[in-house]
């Protein structure tokens, strides 16, 4: 291996050549500075690039903790896992101040993915608290970023209620799992129109499928919950923590919280908050809590 910063990167792509023992020994000998081999030279040559980086002591790599906490961003990309791993092996009072600035760095991009390794790697070094503050993150930026949802509800419900926009309208509120929906759907499953028929009677089973019995669910409950989305706009997720703890307003809190839900591993920062109510004594807050957990897994 030539000792050309010019063109190393060129002759360490893995499309080429599978690198030795002695031929990462020798470049680590030769290079100083580890900065050229962070995330540069196209993804062709990272996965090499890593073992290269993770060949080396955790006391070198200390002053390249915040280029290795980035190659976190996408954990697909090629090396990452072996960053991942090496990552591990650190000291956490080592990695806590890097670590801890790349929580801030990614909550104010708003990059989920990221904070989603973070977390993880935080859980490895089992640092369970500053995994519960990157869930807190991940649930803000979601609501952050998904405050429109309760505006388009109450777009699709007036559509619906004037007839206008029918399947558009069914479309959109087919994503969100509550026993308050049902009615919109029950009302177009015999429609003439064969996708608005196709929609309800689709949406009506999956909603079955994960609700169970909706009829645990009160008339009062119900108009409590339309209620409290309606000043929706006001709620973020400091206030919905408080408002679960507020024995009249749990229920509510909770269904709001639901609607936020996706099947995806992002959502997963949302469990904590219905967990501890699966097995609850009152029947509707036990519901909602069990709907959630069916949306998540």
């Amino acid at each position: 291996m030539k000792g050309n910063e010019k063109d190393i990167l060129k002759q360490i792509s893995d499309n080429f050549v599978e690198l030795s023992e002695q031929d990462i020994i020798r470049i680590n000998e030769t290079y100083d500075d580890l900065t050229l081999f962070f995330l540069n030279g196209g993804k062709g040559v990272w996965d090499n690039c890593a073992k290269i980086i993770c060949y080396n002591s955790n006391e070198r790599l200390e002053k390249y903790l915040p280029n290795m906490l980035e190659w976190l961003k996408d954990i697909n990309w090629p090396g990452a896992e072996l960053i991942f791993d090496k990552l591990k092996t650190f000291d956490y009072c080592v990695i806590k101040p890097y670590l801890e600035q790349a929580i801030f760095e990614a909550s104010n991009t708003q990059d989920i993915r990221w904070l989603d390794e973070l977390k993880y790697l935080s859980e490895s070094l089992n640092h369970f608290e500053l995994s519960k503050i990157i869930d807190e993150r991940i649930i803000k930026i979601h609501l952050d970023t998904k405050k429109e949802r309760i505006n388009h509800i109450m777009d699709c419900i007036k559509n619906l209620n004037n007839n206008i926009s029918v399947l558009e309208s069914l479309l959109i509120l087919g994503n969100f799992i509550d026993p308050i929906f049902i009615p919109y759907f029950e009302r177009y499953k015999n429609n003439q129109n064969d996708l608005i028929r196709k929609e309800a009677e689709y949406v009506l089973d999956r909603m079955n499928k994960i609700i169970g019995d909706p009829t645990i669910f009160t008339e009062n409950s119900n108009k409590e919950f339309w209620k409290y989305m309606q000043k929706s706009s006001d709620y973020d997720l400091e206030k919905i923590k408080e408002d679960i703890l507020n024995p009249k307003l749990k229920l509510c809190a909770l269904r709001m919280l639901n609607l936020y839900l996706e099947k995806s591993p992002l959502s997963k920062s949302f469990l904590p908050y219905f967990e501890p109510f699966v097995n609850d004594i009152d029947d509707e807050i036990r519901g909602i809590a069990n709907i959630a957990l069916k949306i998540l897994n």
